[in-house]
C-alpha cells in the first residue's frame, strides 16, 4: 500500500504530513519548507507556478495570481461572504451559469475547485519526491463549519489532483 498523505489545505498556507518511519512527520515541499503558500499564477511566459514561485510573483502579476480561493470552494456566487471577500481581490471573478464562482487565470476561467487542485498536485508532486515514493492516498483538512456542498467540492479537488481521499476531516481533529 502506498503512503497515505495528511493536508492541510488551508486559505493562505498549506501543509502535509505524512508517517516516515513509524512517526508521523510534516514534509518539506522542493522548495524545503513545511509551509506551501496556496497561491497558483502564470507567469509572464505563460508557465504556471504554484506556491512559494507563485507568491513571489505577486506583486509585479497581481491579476494573474490566484490566491485565497478556498473561500469561494463550493460556494454560490451571490452568498454574502463571497461577494464581500470579491471585493478584496487583484485578479478577475465571475459567476458561472450554475451559480458558483470562477476565477480568470491567463485568458482561461477555472474553478476554485480546479485551482484548489493545482495545489493539492503540487503538494502530491512534492510528497512523492521528499518520500520517494507514490503516494495515492490522502486525507484533507477543511474548516469545522464547512457545509455538504465546500466538503464534497475539497473531495473533488483532491480527486481532479490524483488523490484517492480516504477521508475529509475538520481542521481542529486534524
Amino acid at each position: 500500500m502506498s503512503k497515505i498523505l495528511g493536508i492541510d489545505l488551508g486559505t493562505s498556507l498549506s501543509k502535509m504530513a505524512s508517517i516516515v518511519q513509524g512517526e508521523p512527520k510534516c514534509l518539506e515541499n522542493r522548495e524545503g519548507s513545511v509551509l506551501t503558500p496556496s497561491v497558483v499564477a502564470l507567469s509572464k511566459t505563460g508557465e504556471r507556478l504554484v506556491g512559494i514561485l507563485a507568491e513571489r510573483q505577486s506583486i509585479t502579476n497581481p491579476k494573474d495570481t490566484i490566491h485565497s480561493v478556498k473561500r469561494f470552494i463550493g460556494r454560490r456566487f451571490k452568498d454574502p461572504e463571497v461577494q464581500k471577500e470579491l471585493k478584496l481581490l487583484s485578479y478577475e471573478t465571475r459567476e458561472r451559469k450554475d451559480g458558483e464562482v470562477e476565477v480568470k487565470l491567463g485568458d482561461k476561467w477555472l474553478t476554485p475547485i480546479e485551482i484548489s487542485a493545482m495545489i493539492l498536485q503540487k503538494l502530491k508532486i512534492d510528497a512523492e519526491e521528499k518520500l520517494g515514493e507514490k503516494v495515492e492516498v490522502a486525507v484533507i483538512t477543511c474548516p469545522a463549519n464547512f457545509d455538504d456542498s465546500q466538503r464534497k467540492a475539497t473531495k473533488a479537488a483532491g480527486e481532479i489532483a490524483g488523490f484517492k481521499v480516504y477521508q475529509i476531516i475538520n481542521e481542529p481533529t486534524s
